[in-house]
């Protein structure tokens, strides 16, 4: 019961983080939606293990888990470029 507490513990600081990132770094160049892009296309992939967990009949709460997984891939997908673009000012 208390990891449920963690897990949106977790969730809300990534949230924030987020909306940091977003409020401090405003605009990115073509290189980074690009790179930005790329990165996206290769974490797509990931969502292919659950293909794996339904054919070996994992027990799993299948419902709470795609809803869970939807909204943190969605917070992940919005969050990548302006990783990439504050990564990329900190090298400069």
């Amino acid at each position: 019961m208390n990891a449920g507490y963690y897990d949106v513990g977790i969730a809300l600081i990534c949230f924030i983080i987020y909306v940091l990132l977003a409020a401090r770094i405003k605009q990115t160049a073509a290189a980074v939606a690009n790179r930005s892009q790329r990165i996206i296309q290769y974490i797509a992939i990931a969502p292919l293990i659950l293909i794996c967990f339904y054919f070996i009949k994992v027990d799993i709460n299948w419902q709470i888990l795609l809803i869970g997984l939807g909204w943190r891939f969605w917070l992940l997908v919005m969050t990548v470029p302006y990783l990439v673009e504050g990564l990329r000012r900190q090298e400069q």
